[in-house]
């Protein structure tokens, strides 16, 4: 069968051992053919990043690279790109980071997950935690792909839409799953990983700036309130894509819908 044509139609059980499958292969030949190149794309971007940390800390001091460190904290587990908009003008003098800051960190940051979870995810399948929550992206992409037909039709495009889109399903890990579904080499992949980022970055990028030169944010109430809500927005449209999903998953056979809500503890049972 060949799962990229009957995707609509398969259960998410099968698309789920499909994709796993196929990094877990991938994982154990990219290994053993090229070893060098392997442990390079695991530990190259670790070194990277002590690298840039300790040269931040040389040149702008020890108390900017906490900043960067706090920024980057908050950006990979409560904000995403929605960060930017808490940036704040170069001219300042600033308690955060500007928002062209924000901009070429999360940028680093997406580039350099976009490689790791390109070649690596396969790995990452079997991590305590982190693998149950890639085997629920499986579920989502596959619900993304049934529920809006148009992105299977764009491919290439569609997956750089998939990463644009702000929410915890979407971004360079649950792309790296979608680009897989889709059919897409890892080459293709790697590269929609890193136009979708940078896409979509960008547009974060010019709505912030738009925000701070049209709304007065010296008032107090208006700065913070205006945090408070980046905040409740990003709760409102994960909930909101939460509520959608199980709306669909209700119209599918109940099979397919317990397999669906079933990954998390497939993947733990599968990689131990």
């Amino acid at each position: 069968m060949d799962l990229h044509q009957d995707l609509e139609h398969v259960d998410t059980a099968v698309v789920h051992k499909h994709v796993m499958d196929s990094f877990d292969r991938f994982e154990l030949s990219f290994r053993r053919d090229h070893p060098i190149i392997w442990g390079s794309s695991i530990v190259g971007p670790i070194v990277g990043t002590l690298v840039i940390l300790g040269t931040i800390w040389v040149v702008a001091g020890f108390t900017y690279m906490n900043k960067v460190l706090a920024a980057a904290f908050v950006t990979f587990f409560f904000l995403s790109r929605f960060v930017m908009l808490t940036g704040e003008n170069a001219d300042e003098s600033v308690s955060f980071l500007t928002r062209g800051e924000l901009f070429l960190m999360i940028t680093y940051m997406d580039l350099i997950m976009a490689v790791v979870v390109t070649f690596h995810i396969g790995l990452m399948f079997k991590l305590p935690y982190i693998g149950e929550k890639i085997g629920q992206l499986v579920g989502d992409a596959q619900f993304i792909i049934k529920s809006s037909p148009w992105v299977r039709r764009l491919t290439f495009l569609g997956l750089v839409a998939f990463v644009m889109i702000p929410l915890a399903a979407t971004g360079c890990i649950g792309g790296a799953v979608f680009g897989r579904l889709l059919g897409l080499s890892r080459g293709l992949t790697l590269l929609g990983l890193c136009l979708g980022s940078l896409a979509g970055n960008g547009v974060m990028y010019v709505g912030a700036n738009w925000i701070h030169e049209n709304i007065p944010l010296d008032n107090p109430w208006l700065k913070y309130g205006g945090l408070a809500l980046i905040v409740v927005v990003i709760v409102v449209v994960e909930r909101g894509y939460q509520r959608l999903k199980r709306r669909y998953l209700a119209t599918l056979p109940a099979g397919t819908m317990d397999a669906s809500a079933n990954l998390g503890e497939e993947v733990s049972s599968e990689s131990k």
